[in-house]
C-alpha cells in the first residue's frame, strides 16, 4: 500500500514537473521572439538599386530586398554603384546612395500622437532624407562632423570620406551646427539653400542650388559618385521613378554638375 502510494507519486509528480518546464520553456521562447520581432522591425525597404546589405545588431550581413524589413540599430551600406530607397514606420523616407553608410540609432514613434524621437548617424556617402508624420523637432542626423536638426521636409546630405558634410534643403528649412566646435554658431538652412563644413573650419557661404562635392573634396579611388548619386535619389530621380518593391535598373542617369537644382 505505501510502496504503491510512493511510486505513483513520486512518478506523477516527476511527469508534472517535466511538463511544467516544458510549457514554460515555450512561454520564454515566444516572449522573447515576440519582443525581438516587435522591436526590431522599424521600416521596408521600398526600392534598391545593385547590392545593399544590412547589419543588424549581434547579427550578420546581408543583402537587402525590396519589401524586406529594415531593424532598430541596423547598419545599411551601398556598394559601388547602388542605391535603396527606405520608408520608415512614421512614413519618414531614407534615400541613399552608392558606397554609403547609416545606422538607425534611435527610433521611437506613437503613431497616434505622432510624437517620437529618431537619431540618424550617417557617416558616408548621399543620402536624401524626407520626413514623414513625427514632430521633426525631434529628429536629428549626424554626420563625423555636424549635427542637422530637421525643421522641413527634404534635404539632400553629401558626407565625404574626408569627413566634409554638405546640407542642400530642398524643402522646409533644416539647422546645421559643428560636433567640434561650440564658437561657431549654428546655421539654418533654408528652401532652395546649401551649406558646407570641411573638417572643423567655419561654415561656407549660404549657396542657392544644389551643391555636390567636387573631385578635390575627395579624391579616394573608392569615393562615391556624388554628381550620380545626386541623379539616383533627387526629387523625380532613378529612385522614385522607379515602383514600390522593385529593383532599380540602369546605370542611375547622367551625372549633375555642382550647383545644379533640384
Amino acid at each position: 500500500m505505501d510502496e504503491s502510494f510512493h511510486g505513483f507519486g513520486i512518478g506523477k509528480g516527476w511527469r508534472g514537473f517535466s511538463v511544467g518546464l516544458l510549457a514554460l520553456a515555450f512561454v520564454i521562447e515566444a516572449l522573447t521572439s515576440t519582443s525581438a520581432l516587435g522591436a526590431e522591425s522599424i521600416g521596408t525597404v521600398l526600392k534598391k538599386r545593385a547590392d545593399v546589405y544590412g547589419t543588424p545588431p549581434d547579427g550578420e550581413r546581408e543583402r537587402k530586398f525590396p519589401r524586406g524589413d529594415v531593424t532598430f540599430g541596423e547598419l545599411i551600406e551601398t556598394s559601388g554603384d547602388s542605391a535603396v530607397r527606405i520608408r520608415l514606420d512614421d512614413r519618414s523616407e531614407l534615400y541613399l546612395g552608392e558606397r554609403a553608410s547609416l545606422i538607425v540609432d534611435d527610433f521611437v514613434y506613437d503613431s497616434a500622437t505622432h510624437r517620437g524621437r529618431a537619431v540618424y548617424e550617417f557617416t558616408v556617402g548621399t543620402l536624401r532624407f524626407v520626413s514623414g508624420e513625427m514632430e521633426e523637432t525631434e529628429i536629428s542626423i549626424r554626420t563625423p562632423n555636424v549635427n542637422i536638426g530637421v525643421r522641413g521636409s527634404d534635404a539632400i546630405i553629401f558626407v565625404t570620406l574626408a569627413g566634409a558634410t554638405y546640407v542642400n534643403v530642398l524643402q522646409g528649412s533644416f539647422t546645421v551646427t559643428s560636433r567640434e566646435r561650440a564658437d561657431i554658431p549654428a546655421v539654418t538652412v533654408n528652401e532652395g539653400q546649401n551649406v558646407s563644413l570641411i573638417g572643423t573650419s567655419d561654415f561656407s557661404a549660404i549657396g542657392t542650388g544644389v551643391r555636390t562635392p567636387g573631385p578635390e573634396s575627395d579624391a579616394a579611388a573608392n569615393a562615391p559618385d556624388y554628381a550620380k548619386d545626386y541623379e539616383n535619389v533627387k526629387k523625380n530621380g532613378t529612385l522614385d521613378r522607379v515602383a514600390a518593391g522593385r529593383a532599380a535598373e540602369g546605370d542611375g542617369g547622367s551625372s549633375s554638375s555642382s550647383g545644379s537644382s533640384q
